[in-house]
């Protein structure tokens, strides 16, 4: 196995070395192609440079052969001096105007000194790509075996005689074939068997849960205590005795009829109360009016019906939305008995006066005074009467009287 081995190398390396000359022949192939071509080139540029300036040389001699012609018929001519002279700062202009011999010949030779510069450059980098090229050449052959070497090694490979006595000893395709079967089986059989960390883990898992057991056999109750709860207990009379009191206990209780019934009349008499009791009262408390007689009022103390009463903090009016029958009721305490309006949108629909003391409200009660009491005006004027209002009516009242008066008024919706 090792002689094919290093045989299969050698191969390898044989086929290396042909690889490597034929890529450095293909290189050099191509460089001799474009050195070629770049000569091919060069040529080429320089005929095309010689085949111009030749081509404008010759221009330039029939030019000058035609101007010659020219001078010598204006010479046979006779013309007059002014004539001649501007004929000749013509020509002489056109002459001075065309490029001279001297610079043509200096053009090409700058031109070919710049090729032959560039031609000497790139035969440089041709040499200098060449020499890189041998060396990498050079070192992948020293990289290789020598002949010596490769013949060392075969004299100490063994020969054909020993490797057929060595493999006469070894064992057959089948029998090897036999081997990895019995392999794979028990390989199946030892990945049936739990491993040791799968052992460590499932005895760590049932310690614990051993532990866990015995601790809630511990907050369990023994014998001696169940009897005991069991002793606490009631027996079947005290269960039948409690029983005939919760019997006794429901027949004096009320039907589900009878209270619905009643909580259907609760109903309808919480229903009437608050039919009654849709009140509301508001105060007047700095004892100043607006605009000379209206009075402002201040503060609400009472309205169970919002909706219905509206009210703004120093109007001097208030709101009823629905229409209906009402009771007003009203009171002004002054040192002197003051007179008091009702208005309603505006109308004065009852008057209390400054007298001894009638009302004023179409054949209406009298107010009477029946003297000063000893903890000063405590009377005061007050009135209670009833009014059928119209829907959104605004009720406000006019004061005329002494400053620092305080009052009140509300109403009742029936």
């Amino acid at each position: 196995e090792r002689l094919s081995r290093i045989q299969q190398n050698c191969e390898f390396m044989q086929e290396d070395i042909y690889k490597v000359k034929d890529s450095v022949k293909t290189l050099s192939d191509e460089k001799r192609n474009e050195q070629d071509e770049t000569n091919r080139m060069i040529k080429n540029s320089v005929g095309g440079l010689k085949t111009e300036l030749v081509h404008e040389q010759a221009q330039l001699a029939t030019e000058l052969d035609h101007f010659k012609k020219e001078l010598e018929d204006l010479a046979i001519r006779t013309v007059d001096k002014s004539s001649w002279h501007d004929f000749q700062s013509r020509y002489r202009v056109d002459i001075d105007a065309k490029v001279s011999l001297n610079e043509v010949q200096t053009a090409l030779t700058s031109s070919q000194s710049d090729i032959a510069q560039r031609l000497t450059d790139y035969r440089e980098d041709m040499k200098l790509l060449v020499n890189k090229v041998e060396d990498n050449l050079l070192n992948l052959i020293n990289k290789k075996s020598n002949i010596s070497d490769l013949n060392t090694l075969l004299l100490e490979k063994a020969d054909v005689g020993v490797l057929r006595d060595g493999l006469k000893s070894k064992a057959t395709v089948s029998e090897v074939e036999d081997i990895r079967m019995n392999i794979e089986r028990i390989s199946k059989e030892f990945e049936t068997f739990a491993r040791e960390n799968d052992l460590e883990n499932h005895v760590n898992y049932t310690r614990g849960a051993l532990e866990d057991v015995g601790k809630d056999m511990l907050l369990k109750a023994n014998i001696k205590d169940v009897c005991t709860l069991l002793d606490m207990k009631s027996n079947i009379d005290d269960v039948n005795k409690a029983l005939t009191e919760v019997h006794k206990e429901l027949d004096q209780k009320s039907a589900a009829e009878e209270l619905t019934q009643s909580v259907n009349d609760q109903a309808l008499i919480n229903e009437a109360l608050c039919a009654e009791n849709c009140v509301a009262r508001w105060l007047w408390k700095s004892g100043e009016v607006k605009s000379g007689y209206a009075v402002p009022w201040e503060v609400q103390s009472v309205n169970t019906c919002p909706d219905n009463f509206l009210w703004e903090k120093d109007k001097t009016s208030v709101l009823t939305v629905a229409p209906g029958l009402y009771e007003i009721y009203f009171g002004f305490f002054a040192k002197k008995k003051p007179t008091v309006q009702l208005l309603v949108n505006g109308e004065p629909v009852l008057s209390a006066v400054n007298s001894a003391s009638y009302v004023i409200h179409h054949s209406s009660g009298k107010l009477k005074n029946v003297g000063r009491h000893s903890a000063g005006n405590i009377t005061g004027l007050t009135l209670i009467d009833f009014i059928a209002l119209p829907a959104r009516a605004r009720i406000a009242i006019s004061y005329s009287g002494e400053g620092g008066a305080e009052g009140f008024v509300g109403l009742r919706k029936l």
